[in-house]
C-alpha cells in the first residue's frame, strides 16, 4: 500500500516523559507508490497574511526532494515547505508569476534516524521583514540561511487564497511529483496566526525536545491530522473518507 499507519516503536520514538503528552501513531508515505494526502479549500481564510504549519516528521531518504506542505495551480501560482536535495529546508512562493518568498537553511538535516519538529510560522503583516516567515526546528528557531528572500509587507499568502486548488500533504505535483518517503506524525495547520513552537511543544528533563498538545483555534480552513485509528484523519470537527489500512490518496476536511 502507499500511506500506512504505524505505531510509534522505541526506536523510532517522538520523545515523551512518563507522564506528557503521547503520540501514538504516525503516518508512512512510500514514495514509491507515489502517496500523498489532499484537501481541497475554497473558503475564506481567516488571514490572508499569516498561518503556522506544525509536524513531526522522519526522511527515510537523503538526497532527493520531499516537499511535505504544497500547493500548486500552476509555475505562476505555488507554495512549498520541504526537505531539498541536499536535505536543507526549503520555504518558497511564487504568486502571480513573481518570487513573493523563498528560503534555503544553511543547516542540512541529514539524521534518518531521528524526528524532527518543523514549525513554519507566517506573518507578512510583520514590521520587521525577517520576522515575517520564521522557522523552527526542534523547538529552535532557524536564522541562518543561504537563500532568503523576505515577503513585503501584508502581502498575500498562496496558502490563504480562497480557491479550489487543493492543499497537498507529502507531494508537490509539479512535473514529476515530488513526494515524502518518510513518515508524518501530529500535523497541525493553522489558518491565521503565527504561533510559536511552544503551542507544540515543550523541553524535557534532559533537554529533549517533545510534544503538546495544541488547545489554541484553527482558524477558518486550519486542520488537525492524528493518523490515530478509525477517524485516522481527524480534524477540527471531521474526518477523512479513509479508514484504517492502505490508502493512496484521501480528502479531509475541517
Amino acid at each position: 500500500g502507499s500511506l500506512r499507519l504505524m505505531s510509534l516503536i522505541n526506536s523510532t520514538a517522538i520523545p515523551s516523559g512518563a507522564s506528557a503528552y503521547e503520540i501514538e501513531q504516525s503516518l508512512r508515505f512510500n514514495d514509491g507508490d507515489s502517496p500523498y494526502l489532499s484537501r481541497a479549500t475554497s473558503s475564506t481564510a481567516t488571514h490572508n497574511d499569516r498561518l503556522t504549519f506544525s509536524c513531526w516528521i522522519k526522511n527515510s531518504t537523503l538526497g532527493q526532494w520531499h516537499k511535505f506542505f504544497t500547493r500548486y495551480a500552476d509555475g505562476d501560482n505555488r507554495f512549498y515547505v520541504g526537505f531539498g536535495n541536499e536535505n536543507h529546508i526549503y520555504i518558497y512562493q511564487k504568486s502571480g508569476g513573481a518570487t513573493t518568498l523563498s528560503y534555503k537553511t544553511t543547516a542540512m538535516y541529514r539524521d534518518v534516524s531521528a524526528w524532527y519538529h518543523i514549525v513554519v510560522a507566517i506573518d507578512t503583516g510583520q514590521g520587521t521583514a525577517s520576522n515575517r516567515v520564521r522557522l523552527y526546528v526542534n523547538g529552535e528557531e532557524v536564522t541562518a540561511f543561504d537563500t532568503e528572500t523576505d515577503p513585503s509587507q501584508n502581502a498575500d499568502l498562496y496558502m490563504q487564497t480562497a480557491t479550489s486548488v487543493p492543499i497537498d500533504i507529502g507531494r508537490y505535483i509539479s512535473g514529476t511529483p515530488q513526494t515524502l518517503d518518510g513518515y508524518l506524525a501530529e500535523v497541525n495547520f493553522i489558518d491565521g496566526a503565527q504561533k510559536v513552537p511552544a503551542d507544540f511543544g515543550e523541553t524535557g528533563d534532559y533537554g529533549e525536545w517533545k510534544p503538546i498538545e495544541y488547545s489554541g483555534s484553527y482558524g477558518n480552513n486550519g486542520f488537525y491530522l492524528n493518523f490515530a485509528g478509525a477517524g485516522i484523519m481527524t480534524a477540527s470537527g471531521g474526518n477523512s473518507t479513509a479508514t484504517d489500512g492502505d490508502y493512496k490518496a484521501a480528502s479531509f476536511t475541517s
